[in-house]
């Protein structure tokens, strides 16, 4: 039976407490294969299960290599072994990757079995990057093109704890609401945010307003849901549950504009049933 137990990590902001919250928060990649016809299929969450049946498989230009997927974490992390699985599923056979923490980083040779790899000295950080450093040829067999590199499964280890957390199993698989909210979120104007609302994947939320003038700092913190395609929230554990009405749209940018963000990104509007400050608009857009 395979290990897919994360650690619970319990996470105090403000007054609001939500019990069984993950420290992974969410992981994406630079690119996807078939992303936008087939995204369940290649989807970044299927390196997290510990199913070697299951794949990522990098997009965009050239065959794999630079390709990038990055882990999140609530709150800093420490990681002393990474286990990365290669796959025969994979159209180009990928045969290096490089992780890094921001500051320091290893090289692990990939063959054709799990590739198990201790640290010498632990990582530590809220976000880690696992990077596709060196592909080789053609994987014979492979029902995909030659140019697709995959992998498996990539996790995370610290002392025998996969991700520092623990989350249910059904929270590692695919849903189309959750995947277009996940993540960190800043609230309005671009590149000036005082708001940030981040979504993970065990179902929790957290929220803080620093104003950058100066003034009270804010935190809330609670659980979400969908009801179908209804985004429904509340304030800790027992709170009421509040349908926040969410609307979102795409935003296309013109590249040449100057301080543009790095690519399109998309903007969310929430009513303000979690309180007069939380509602509004946010977005996703990188600098």
């Amino acid at each position: 039976m395979r290990n897919r137990a994360l650690i619970i990590a319990l996470c105090l902001l403000g007054t609001a407490r939500t019990a069984a919250a993950d420290s992974l928060a969410y992981v994406r990649a630079s690119s996807q294969y078939a992303g936008d016809k087939n995204p369940a299929t290649y989807h970044p969450i299927n390196l997290l299960d510990d199913d070697p049946t299951t794949t990522w498989c990098a997009g965009g230009d050239g065959l794999g290599e630079g390709q990038e997927i990055r882990f999140y974490f609530k709150e800093s992390q420490r990681i002393d072994r990474v286990v990365i699985t290669p796959t025969p599923l994979s159209g180009r056979r990928v045969t290096g990757v490089k992780v890094s923490d921001g500051t320091n980083a290893i090289n692990i040779e990939l063959n054709d079995i799990i590739a198990q790899q201790p640290l010498k000295r632990p990582m530590a950080g809220t976000t880690f990057v696992v990077s596709i450093s060196q592909v080789s040829e053609a994987q014979k067999g492979s029902v995909l093109p030659d140019n697709v590199a995959c992998l498996a499964d990539v996790l995370l280890f610290f002392k025998n704890k996969p991700f520092g957390g623990r989350t249910n199993a059904e929270k590692l698989k695919y849903d189309p609401h959750r995947d277009k909210l996940l993540g960190r979120w800043n609230g309005a104007p671009l590149g000036a945010s005082e708001r940030f609302l981040t979504f993970a994947l065990d179902g929790s939320w957290d929220w803080s307003f620093i104003p950058i003038l100066g003034g009270k700092n804010e935190k809330m913190a609670g659980e979400y849901r969908f009801r179908g395609n209804r985004l429904l929230m509340r304030r800790g554990e027992t709170g009421r549950w509040a349908d926040v009405n969410i609307k979102s749209h795409r935003v296309v940018i013109e590249p040449n504009d100057i301080g543009a963000p790095k690519s399109d990104y998309d903007v969310i509007e929430l009513n303000d049933l979690m309180g007069e400050s939380f509602g509004g608009e946010y977005n996703n857009a990188e600098f």
